[in-house]
């Protein structure tokens, strides 16, 4: 989570999915056991960008179902970080 380099990425908050995703991540490290690797660390990554999908459809602005797109390499459209049309 941060700012980003403005080629790459821009402000990682620029994203309501990457806000969800990051959120979820504090919920699950603080109400479960989980450990971040192998694949409880894939179940953490899974339900948080499931959870930034939801945020992003709750939040009704031009929702989608790729991750990350708002942030990730700024003017080239298409891109995302993952996509849950496809996982």
């Amino acid at each position: 989570y941060g700012d980003g380099d403005g080629v790459t990425f821009t402000s990682l908050s620029g994203g309501i999915d990457v806000i969800g995703h990051e959120l979820t991540h504090a919920v699950t490290e603080n109400s479960s056991d989980l450990i971040y690797q192998n694949e409880s660390g894939a179940l953490n990554e899974a339900i948080s960008d499931i959870f930034g999908t939801l945020v992003e459809f709750y939040d009704n602005r031009n929702p989608d179902w790729e991750i990350g797109e708002d942030i990730y390499t700024p003017g080239k459209a298409g891109d995302a970080l993952r996509s849950m049309s496809d996982p």
